[in-house]
């Protein structure tokens, strides 16, 4: 009985650890404001208030008539384009990017819909004016991007996609989504990866709802892919745009080697690719 008892012990010592690890982790990652200036020390920092939704963004001035706004996946926030928003070759832009509702400082209301998501991203663009608007959303972020662009073509003049998850029949829920939803691994987690488990959850049901509104889209829009990505399933999901958008609008750059994370792990390509596409 002793070798059990000690075996208990360790269990749950090493959950006690774990815990520990996952919200100190999280804490440390977390930009304050003051981190934010020394990495972005012309930044504006604002947190707002839409409803009863508070939204933290962060906004760079650079005295053009060009937006663009970076829309991240799940988990995550606004540093997910830090290194694009910090490169010198974005710095002929405005730049803005944010935490959706749920991640980083803004509120932990989880906000699934895809509808709700592009009402407080509109809400967000409309208070900084600008004459050309760039969406770009990675992951989770696409979707959100496409739908805002297609039912605000007067608004939104193009978008990006990196990654995106956008087939309601195809949305993959891997084994440990399950954490963030069992009563007994749920209170493990921090908010963030709580607010990632609900919109896994929900995601199909609610691409679904937006499904009818990507025939509607009549700006042009690139969806870039990789071909390795074990996340957003390639397949499904490019084959998905090339149903649902229309050709004259729809660009594909499909990369076979790459994963999700091309975003970041092929940061020089994929940053030429969204220069040269807002530059078109």
């Amino acid at each position: 009985m002793k070798w059990i008892r000690k075996i208990l012990w360790l269990v749950f010592g090493l959950c006690i650890a774990l815990i520990i690890l996952i919200h100190a982790g999280s804490a440390y990652m977390r930009y304050s404001t003051d981190d934010i200036k020394e990495v972005l020390p012309d930044a504006t920092i604002a947190i707002d208030f839409y409803g009863n939704t508070k939204v933290r963004t962060v906004f760079l001035d650079n005295q053009s008539d060009t937006l663009l706004v970076f829309v991240h996946g799940a988990p995550g926030s606004f540093d997910a384009f830090l290194s694009y928003m910090s490169d010198s070759s974005f710095q002929s832009y405005n730049l803005l990017s944010y935490d959706r509702p749920g991640y980083g400082e803004s509120s932990y209301s989880p906000m699934p819909s895809i509808v709700e998501q592009s009402n407080i991203l509109l809400n967000i663009i409309n208070r900084y004016s600008s004459n050309y608007i760039v969406l770009i959303g990675h992951s989770y972020g696409g979707p959100i991007a496409g739908y805002t662009t297609a039912i605000h073509p007067k608004i939104i003049d193009k978008a990006i996609m990196v990654a995106p998850l956008l087939d309601p029949e195809q949305e993959p829920i891997f084994w440990f989504s399950y954490f963030s939803i069992w009563p007994w691994t749920k209170w493990l987690l921090t908010n963030d990866l709580k607010t990632s488990g609900t919109e896994k959850f929900q995601h199909a049901k609610a691409l679904k709802e937006i499904e009818p509104f990507w025939k509607q889209l009549k700006r042009p829009i690139l969806h870039i892919h990789g071909g390795a990505d074990g996340l957003a399933p390639p397949t499904y999901n490019i084959d998905y745009s090339r149903l649902m958008i229309d050709s004259n609008y729809i660009e594909l750059r499909i990369f076979p080697n790459e994963g999700h994370l091309i975003l970041w792990e092929e940061f020089e390509l994929t940053k030429g690719l969204i220069l040269d596409f807002v530059q078109m």
